[in-house]
C-alpha cells in the first residue's frame, strides 16, 4: 500500500486490488494544534524515552494523566521519519483499550517517487470530500440524537 498525502488531499494506491483511492481529508483548524498541546500539557505529564522497534531507534512518548481516573496514551515514534510507530491507548483501571502498529516498516529511499508507476488500468475511487453536519442534520438522517460527550471532571477544554 501507497500513501501520499498533501494538504487536504490523500491518495491511496493499493496494487494488490489494483486500486487508487483518492480522498480529501477533514480540515483540523477548528482547533489549532498550539491550542491541542496547551490542552494536553494542562491535562498531562510528558515522559519521554529513546527506545527500538522493528530494529528502528524510537522515541517512547507516554503522556501520564495528572488525574488518575483518566486515559494514558504511550506512542512509540521512528527518530528517522517522525512516523508513528505503535500507538497504544490505556483505560483508567490500565486494561489496553486501543493498540494500533506497524508488524513491518521500511522508509522508502529518497526519489522513489520519481519511479513509482500506477498501471493505466487500475481503478480509480474518487470519495466525497467530507461535509460538517449539524446535531438536527444527523439526528434527522439517524432518527436518534447523538452522543454528548462530556470529558472528565478535572479535564479543562
Amino acid at each position: 500500500m501507497v500513501i501520499l498525502q498533501r494538504g487536504e488531499v490523500q491518495i491511496t494506491y493499493d496494487p494488490w486490488r489494483d486500486l487508487v483511492r483518492r480522498s480529501s481529508l477533514p480540515r483540523w483548524d477548528a482547533f489549532p494544534a498550539g491550542d491541542h498541546l496547551a490542552w494536553l500539557g494542562e491535562n498531562y505529564r510528558l515522559r519521554a524515552a529513546r527506545g527500538t522497534m522493528l530494529g528502528r531507534e524510537t522515541l517512547r512518548l507516554d503522556l501520564v494523566p495528572k488525574v488518575a481516573d483518566h486515559p494514558r496514551l504511550r506512542l512509540e515514534i521512528d527518530l528517522q521519519t517522525g512516523v508513528f510507530l505503535r500507538s497504544e491507548r490505556f483505560s483508567p483501571d490500565g486494561g489496553l483499550g486501543e493498540l494500533s502498529a506497524f508488524v513491518h516498516f521500511e522508509p522508502r529511499s529518497p526519489g522513489w517517487l520519481r519511479t513509482l508507476r500506477v498501471p493505466r488500468a487500475s481503478k480509480l475511487i474518487i470519495d466525497p470530500a467530507p461535509r460538517v453536519i449539524d446535531e438536527e442534520a444527523i439526528t434527522a438522517r439517524l432518527g436518534l440524537r447523538p452522543l454528548s460527550v462530556r470529558p472528565p471532571a478535572g479535564f479543562r477544554a
